[in-house]
């Protein structure tokens, strides 16, 4: 009768442990899923952008727009192979060969650039190249990071490192590591389910500390931050910047200063339409008439017929 007990007793030890396991899993499988971006923002970060699926984006502005079409299409200008053939002679390999539908998984999740202050141009934003951005973090201290959400993040560095021409150094135990190169160290993490990068060893430490919760976020502090990232939710690029410490170049000479500026950037039809809105202070009239014209010539020189779309 004991032995039937103690085997009724493991059994349902067993089912126990079993129904632990899975709870536990799910509730790993959860968070991930659930994880937002915006939990890596920092309360003490001046702006932030947002880029959400780039490959699926790309997809459909190759087949519904004459530009992306001509830059992307085989018989275009081929951009996107000579990204897996800039890829293959930069030493990166998947295996075998090169794999791109392993590629486009490592890249295609959304990605968050922040810091404390940068400048960019705006063609550099609208052509959104999250290398471009890397590679001056080699040459820039101003602790600014990007988190870039994927399913393959250890693949995702290797592309990284490849065309950066960098190499991955770790050492055992550390969290962060450098991808080191000749031109200058990018500094790095990988975590479950994103790869954080940026321009010094504090840059990357802040939104690992926000995200664990360590110190206060952003969307957290400002109300403002909190209802645009909740408005920017079906777009492909959003942009907030608070006063002016993201200095945008629009080829402008302007005497204003930014209290806030906001970036919307998403395909409308046969169109990619970016739609920037900026509250200034201005120090008189005048100058608020002078800029107020200048957009408006603007505005009717864009609306002339140019190439593509």
């Amino acid at each position: 009768m004991s032995t039937g007990l103690s085997k009724l007793w493991h059994w349902k030890g067993d089912l126990v442990l079993k129904k632990i396991l899975v709870l536990t899993f799910l509730i790993i499988n959860f968070s991930l899923f659930s994880q937002n971006i915006t939990d890596f923002l920092p309360s003490n970060a001046g702006y932030f952008l947002i880029v959400r699926n780039s490959v699926d984006y790309f997809d459909y502005l190759k087949k519904n727009t004459n530009l992306f079409y001509v830059y992307l299409e085989k018989d275009g200008l081929g951009l996107e192979d000579y990204f897996i053939s800039l890829l293959s002679a930069a030493g990166y390999s998947s295996g075998d060969t090169l794999d791109e539908r392993k590629i486009k998984k490592a890249i295609n999740g959304e990605f968050l650039l922040a810091g404390k202050e940068f400048d960019l141009e705006l063609e550099d934003i609208i052509t959104f190249d999250p290398i471009y951005i890397l590679e001056k973090f080699k040459s820039e201290t101003k602790d600014i990071f990007l988190v870039w959400k994927s399913e393959e993040p250890e693949e995702l560095l290797n592309i990284i490192a490849s065309l950066l021409e960098s190499s991955i150094f770790k050492q055992d135990g550390d969290l962060i590591g450098e991808l080191r190169s000749n031109s200058g160290e990018v500094y790095f993490h990988v975590g479950n389910g994103f790869l954080i990068l940026g321009d010094t060893r504090s840059a990357v430490e802040a939104p690992m500390r926000a995200y664990h919760g360590e110190i206060g976020r952003m969307i957290d502090s400002e109300e403002e931050a909190k209802e645009f990232v909740k408005a920017s939710e079906n777009y492909w690029i959003t942009g907030y910047f608070d006063s002016d410490r993201f200095k945008i170049g629009l080829g402008l000479e302007y005497a204003f200063s930014t209290k806030r500026t906001t970036l919307f950037i998403n395909p409308e039809g046969h169109t990619l339409a970016a739609t920037m809105i900026q509250e200034n202070i201005f120090l008189d009239e005048s100058e608020k008439s002078r800029i107020l014209g200048y957009m408006t010539s603007k505005d009717e020189a864009l609306s002339e017929k140019y190439f593509g779309n």
